[in-house]
């Protein structure tokens, strides 16, 4: 009898604890589904406290229990059930019609290179933009520089960057490995950036030379890891292949990011001066305000574009651009679906499982890919520049930031010219290769807002005088137009500054508006984010702009518009393309000029309530299942455990 008692009563324990346990898992899925987060204290202290309350209550007998046990099962299920049958009609039909064949001027056949630190840094900068690369035929490879060893799984990111690049169309032979370490040791994690010259350091995985697979070595396999060595190897890659294109990583929070940066500006300054015939355009890109915590926005019935990370919440420090002068590329439209687990965007970040990249794709993926140039065709590169004094060569060695130790969390300030304090006259003079057209000058200010130049003064060997007013700035460029002929030597002085370390981070001259014949046109929406199939969000008329890079004024002078569909009616307003989408009606927009490969296509669709009520549903279901519900408690600690279970 004593026996049957025990069990009666551990029976009894046992189903409360299933009870509480549901319930308390029900309302922590409910609280996320809703935004809402609850920390383990609650979830456990609610869970101890539904224990003891349900298995001291007379009213819940084991029966009752049971039935309680029984009810959340069934609404569980019927919610599973339900929620499956609504979204997965919905994916199938998600992805996004792709019409568009007229970005030839902007992706077809070039030759194109990417230099990022990580495997995985390529797929946020450039998502969607490799696919179209590919598809219109390019020649793209990708170089990462260290082997992301930092968390002791180099080979499982190597195989998985290999991975991701055939996935978006880039076979494994264009796909390069340095083979340097991720993050180091020496002098208490120094980076390799900033160590002594010809030492070799220990990265953090404890190797000393570069390494990647046994069959896909390293671009240069068994290199000493040395400062020298890694600037060579990345002036290497980039002189042998001679890219029309390259796309880098900026500096940003991560101190591989900022030193794959900075090598590369050091080293691309040092390849420009000399090969004065090669000048490539070149992207810079961040992969973590743009990308990895961007805004997480994917989610509505028409795709938006990246959003400013240039303010709050989303700050880039330093700042030394401007969002309005960012280059904004389309993406492949084929990759694009309202159901983001759908989409092959989604589908190739999942070959980066190690990094769980997949489950970022609300924030990486968007309807652009946004980047800013670093124009390589200044002609103070091949100047001689003096100084009344400081360091004369910071001014034209394509860096806008150093930073002598990237351990600080100061700002990287180390490659601003900064006259000394007791100079009267702080000048600086540009001495041209030959006497040169000069239509603008660029002036780089110090990238803080404490120490700036208040007004200077641009004065050419003509005896004309320029004065410029304050500089931008936060290390952002100030254009200034000149549009002289025949420019021998210019001086830049600097009257008036604030701030003891008022200088400038670099000069530059040009002698045209633009460089490269990169083009493309895209249509937008009235809030300028890019389109591709478009679904008319009130009533029936829809408002659309005009995005262009490259000189396109020329073909778009005289550009023309088609619709397949007679029921569509447009006109052109201004600049606004204008349609009158009636409901029910899909059809086909075009915008197009004479000169081939430089031309939009988009689907426009104006469906009805029953369409956008399930895709607004079938989106939410999506994503609470795939992305919120990993905030519970219970997927948490289930990805602890398996975790702990791998180890």
């Amino acid at each position: 009898m004593k026996f049957r008692k025990l069990l009666s009563m551990a029976v009894s324990f046992a189903l409360s604890g299933i009870l509480a346990v549901g319930i308390v898992v029900a309302a922590d899925c409910a609280a996320v589904f809703f935004h809402l987060r609850m920390v383990p204290a609650v979830f456990f202290g609610l869970l101890a406290i539904l224990l003891v309350g349900i298995h001291f209550c007379r009213f819940f007998t084991a029966k009752r229990k049971l039935r309680c046990i029984a009810v959340l099962a069934a609404v569980a299920a019927v919610i599973w059930v339900a929620g499956f049958a609504v979204w997965h009609p919905f994916q199938k039909n998600a992805a996004y019609v792709s019409a568009d064949q007229g970005k030839a001027a902007l992706y077809a056949d070039r030759s194109v290179m990417v230099i990022v630190p990580h495997q995985d840094d390529e797929a946020n900068i450039l998502s969607g933009v490799l696919e179209a690369f590919s598809r219109y035929g390019s020649d793209v490879k990708v170089v990462f520089v260290t082997n992301g060893d930092y968390d002791g799984i180099p080979q499982t990111r190597l195989r998985e960057a290999i991975a991701y690049c055939d996935h978006v169309g880039i076979p494994e032979e264009n796909v390069i490995f340095l083979g340097y370490g991720d993050r180091w040791d020496l002098y208490g994690g120094v980076n390799l950036y900033n160590a002594p010259s010809g030492e070799v350091i220990a990265s953090h995985y404890g190797a000393y030379e570069t390494y990647a697979l046994d069959d896909h070595p390293a671009y240069r396999q068994g290199n000493s890891y040395t400062v020298d060595n890694l600037l060579s190897d990345m002036q290497a890659v980039i002189l042998e292949y001679r890219p029309e294109v390259i796309f880098c990583i900026d500096y940003e929070d991560h101190i591989e990011h900022q030193s794959v940066s900075l090598n590369f500006e050091k080293g691309m300054g040092a390849i420009l001066k000399q090969n004065p015939g090669y000048r490539p355009v070149v992207l810079k890109a961040y992969a973590y305000g743009t990308a990895w915590y961007a805004q997480e926005d994917f989610y509505g019935i028409n795709i938006p574009s990246t959003r400013d990370l240039f303010r709050e919440p989303y700050l880039q420090s330093p700042a030394i651009y401007r969002w309005e002068d960012g280059i904004r590329l389309p993406v492949e439209a084929s990759t694009l679906s309202r159901s983001l687990v759908a989409s092959q965007a989604f589908q190739s970040l999942e070959q980066y499982t190690s990094q769980n990249a997949q489950y970022r794709a609300q924030a990486i993926v968007n309807g652009d890919r946004i980047f800013w140039q670093r124009r390589t065709d200044s002609l103070c590169l091949e100047a001689e520049v003096e100084v009344s004094s400081g360091e004369a060569g910071l001014l034209n060695n394509f860096m806008l930031l150093d930073n002598f130790d990237l351990r600080e969390s100061a700002l990287p300030e180390d490659g601003v010219w900064i006259p000394e304090e007791s100079d009267g006259e702080k000048w600086a003079k540009v001495v041209l290769n030959g006497k040169q057209d000069v239509e603008h000058i660029v002036l780089y200010d110090h990238p803080s807002d404490e120490h700036n130049i208040v007004n200077a003064v641009v004065e050419f060997d003509d005896g004309t005088r320029l004065e410029t007013g304050p500089l931008d700035p936060n290390g952002t460029a100030t254009k200034i137009t000149v549009q002289k002929t025949d420019v021998q030597w210019f001086r830049v002085l600097l009257p008036r500054t604030e701030g003891s370390k008022a200088g400038l981070g670099e000069i530059e001259a040009f002698s045209g508006p633009s460089q490269g014949d990169l083009k493309y046109v895209k249509i937008v929406d009235d809030a300028g984010n890019f389109i591709y199939d478009y679904a008319v969000t009130e009533g029936t008329v829809a408002r659309f702009g005009i995005n262009t890079w490259g000189d396109v004024s020329e073909e778009l002078a005289d550009y023309t518009v088609l619709c397949d569909n007679p029921a569509i009616r447009w006109s052109v307003e201004g600049e606004n393309l204008v349609l009158d989408c009636p409901a029910g009606e899909t059809g086909t927009i075009r915008i197009s000029s004479e000169q081939e490969g430089i031309a939009d296509s988009v689907f426009v669709r104006n469906p009805g309530p029953l369409w956008r009520i399930h895709t607004a549903i079938a989106q939410r279901i999506e994503q609470y299942a795939v992305f919120q519900f990993r905030e519970t408690i219970l997927s948490r600690v289930g990805r602890r455990v398996v975790g702990m279970l791998k180890g």
